[in-house]
């Protein structure tokens, strides 16, 4: 009977243990990346899927990551390709590596997009804020081949104008209403 309650009391202790490491976490998020973990909507995953239009060969790069679940989507239906997630923060990441880890073709990085070379990407998915991806755009045009496709969701680039805007029929949603589609 003692050894029950010591059980459970342990777990109780292990779990809240988890919970606050999570928090804080989130809490670091919020606070020094400037940048809020934001997952899109899991029923605009088979629009973005199909706005990349994937094929054999194709190498796949998710700007801000999160948790993991476009480059999941993707690798889904286009196993053949490569995919690379980037995000700046350890929650998302952590997140993103327990979603994946099954997927050898998707690696997941903890990495500032600025100081990382795209050279080789042929698709890149971003769900940015708007500020973000203006910082991002003379590094992209610099070092993307020519013909790499870019979507992103719900935000554009100041002064770069999408190639195709895809509606998602999504007006009553705060987000994941649009998807912006570029070629380099």
């Amino acid at each position: 009977m003692i050894y029950s309650v010591i059980i459970i009391y342990f777990l109780l202790l292990l779990i809240s243990l988890v919970a606050m490491v999570f928090m804080v976490l989130l809490l670091w998020a919020a606070f020094f990346t400037k940048v809020p973990f934001i997952p899109v909507d899991k029923k605009i995953l088979p629009a973005i899927v199909g706005a990349m239009q994937l094929g054999e060969g194709s190498v796949v790069y998710d700007l801000g990551c999160g948790d993991g679940r476009v480059l999941e989507a993707c690798s889904l239906l286009n196993p053949e390709a490569q995919y690379i997630g980037l995000d700046k923060d350890w929650m998302p990441i952590i997140l993103a590596k327990w979603r994946t880890w099954r997927n050898k073709n998707i690696k997941i990085l903890r990495r500032d997009f600025f100081q990382h070379d795209f050279s080789d990407a042929t698709h890149i998915y971003m769900y940015l804020l708007p500020e973000m991806m203006d910082a991002l755009l003379p590094e992209l045009e610099k070092e993307l081949r020519s013909g790499t496709r870019l979507v992103a969701c719900d935000y554009t680039f100041a002064k770069k104008e999408p190639m195709k805007i895809i509606d998602l029929n999504r007006a009553n949603k705060k987000r994941g209403k649009r998807l912006l589609v570029y070629n380099f």
